[in-house]
């Protein structure tokens, strides 16, 4: 049996390959530390080191007991294990400043304005955001544009909702993109390819798809019948691949485990200090006797327990803590996350030294994070032209020339933008009009505010004394000399000369 010239052996290679990849087996885990359930995801891990490190503590139920006052008594309490673990976000926090850095703005669209109404029905921002998020927790992600009442729609699809059929003549070639969803051994498919998307349905045997009818009728939506699925025709590719860096998600196992430790050390920690303010007791038997329910208790009179005088000493079971030394070792694990990740402190506004860092020196402490976020951003932007390309030509069968780019990560204020701008207008790269298009952040109209600039004599005055004022600072003659005649060519323009 073949699929569109392709066996159907090789598209369901495709599909074991899927399964066995890391990115499909680590997805479910990335996505659940991107979501903050570190303590579900390394339970195990917690769960051994605790019972090793406080012998007793924990039940063969993987259960503990507190002893709580209630009256005149202390009750013994039953918890569960897993409300001990101390969580530890680190990989998902990274992983949303990737996201939130990407999207801080909207991006800027060169687009002729009567061809906008293209992206009517498409947030950019929001799908930025969204998209690089599953760029770095899973590796890699699919882009679907689809079309529904003649207005283009942007589907995101993670890595292990689709798999690839590559090409026989390379693996770096990819024939065929298959979205599917699977229950009960049965597969849903839409299979994608250039200029045809099919919708096919398989029962997965052994070792190959047997195709089935497929289940609903397509033909309201375009498609037309093939065989025992549906197809639809039209040019170019109706979906794009993305792709992390280096074709692997951030959470490579390296970091995983020093996630793992982080959560470890501090539920062991949190314990210790637990122990050292609520000690485990050492309880003589005279001390105990069990409720009307059966719970077993401590007598006491207010802070005094009752024991008979044969009965052994009742006292506080010490545990020894090592919290200095965890402290010291916690601050390389998380260093060690920064280095790979390409963040610092600083990324997530912690600043040591308390001061309030100006717009230039965060961009020098983020210089590798922006790098990488504008790597990452990009790719995405790259994908949602061709999206954007493949609607208009379906939509209005012509082609659409666009560009979506990405404001600056790190902005400037506007204190910083006017000294660059000053600095710029008295070295000559900068004109008075540019330098207001880069100083402004509001919607100040250019042409309106030059006039008012060339007519409010205050301002020119104060601009010259300024020009006059850097041109005796300044102790290079030639340098004071460029100043000098920009200053006189100012004058002129002004007509403040006459």
């Amino acid at each position: 049996m073949s699929f569109k010239g392709v066996k159907m052996e090789v598209m369901y290679e495709g599909y074991k390959k899927l399964k066995s990849s890391e990115i499909y087996k680590n997805y479910e885990r990335n996505k659940k530390l991107f979501d903050g359930k570190s303590s579900e995801v390394f339970y195990n891990a917690v769960l051994s080191r605790v019972k090793l490190e406080y012998m007793g503590v924990i039940d063969s139920n993987n259960k503990y007991y507190e002893f709580v006052r209630e009256g005149n008594t202390i009750v013994r309490r039953e918890k569960s294990f897993k409300d001990l673990i101390v969580g530890n976000n680190i990989l998902g926090s990274i992983t949303k400043l990737y996201a939130e850095l990407a999207s801080n703005s909207e991006p800027t669209v060169n687009l002729e304005d009567e061809k906008k109404d293209i992206l009517e029905k498409i947030d950019l921002q929001d799908k930025t955001s969204e998209a690089v998020a599953i760029q770095s927790y899973g590796g890699k992600l699919l882009l679907k544009g689809f079309i529904v009442d003649n207005s283009l729609y942007l589907d995101i699809v993670a890595p292990h909702q689709y798999f690839t059929v590559p090409s026989i003549l390379s693996e770096e070639i990819i024939d065929k993109y298959v979205i599917f969803t699977e229950e009960k051994r049965t597969l849903k498919a839409e299979i994608y390819s250039e200029g045809c998307t099919e919708y096919r349905m398989y029962k997965i045997g052994g070792q190959n798809f047997e195709e089935i009818d497929y289940e609903v009728d397509l033909t309201q939506y375009g498609a037309t019948k093939d065989g025992k699925g549906w197809k639809k025709v039209y040019k170019g590719w109706q979906v794009v691949e993305i792709h992390n860096l280096f074709k692997r998600s951030d959470y490579v196992e390296d970091l995983v485990i020093l996630n793992r430790e982080l959560v470890v050390g501090d539920t062991l920690t949190s314990q210790a200090f637990d122990k050292v303010a609520n000690p485990l007791l050492q309880v003589p038997e005279g001390a105990l006797e069990y409720d009307e329910e059966g719970n077993l208790t401590v007598k006491i009179n207010d802070r005094v327990i009752i024991v008979d005088p044969e009965d052994k000493d009742l006292k506080q079971v010490e545990l020894k803590t090592k919290t200095e030394e965890w402290k010291t070792h916690r601050t390389g694990i998380v260093e060690q996350i920064y280095i790979a990740t390409g963040t610092n402190e600083q990324a997530f506004g912690l600043n040591k030294n308390g001061m309030a860092a100006s717009g230039e020196a965060k961009r020098r402490d983020l210089e590798r994070i922006i790098s990488t976020v504008i790597t990452k951003r990009d790719r995405v932007f790259s994908g949602f032209e061709k999206i954007v390309k493949w609607g208009y030509s379906i939509i209005h069968n012509s082609e659409l020339d666009i560009t979506i780019s990405g404001k600056d990560i790190l902005s400037l204020g506007v204190g910083e933008k006017i000294i660059i701008a000053v600095q710029g207008i008295t070295s000559g790269i900068l004109s008075i009009e540019s330098a207001i298009k880069y100083v402004n952040i509001g919607d100040v109209d250019i042409d309106e505010e030059m006039t008012r600039l060339k007519s409010d004599l205050a301002y020119k005055t104060k601009l010259i004394e300024a020009l006059q004022t850097l041109s005796q600072l300044d102790t290079e003659e030639r340098v004071a000399g460029l100043i000098k005649k920009q200053a006189d060519e100012l004058i002129e323009e002004l007509g403040l000369n006459e």
